[in-house]
């Protein structure tokens, strides 16, 4: 009984580097508005492919 956002706001507390995917069936912009300047978030809206999930955690892994 916790939002995305709250866990989020967990996470940053023990790490500001650690690599998060966030998901959504809202949109990215109105989801990470307010986020944007986090390097360590990505995002994938719902619903989506095993595929274009695999990417995004390609990606997070390999992002500098």
């Amino acid at each position: 009984e916790i939002s995305g956002r709250e866990i989020l706001a967990e996470i940053r507390k023990l790490s500001s580097e650690m690599r998060v995917i966030l998901s959504s069936g809202y949109s990215e912009e109105s989801v990470l508005d307010d986020l944007k300047d986090d390097l360590h978030l990505r995002f994938i809206k719902k619903p989506y492919r095993p595929g274009e999930l695999a990417e995004q955690v390609r990606h997070s892994l390999t992002a500098g």
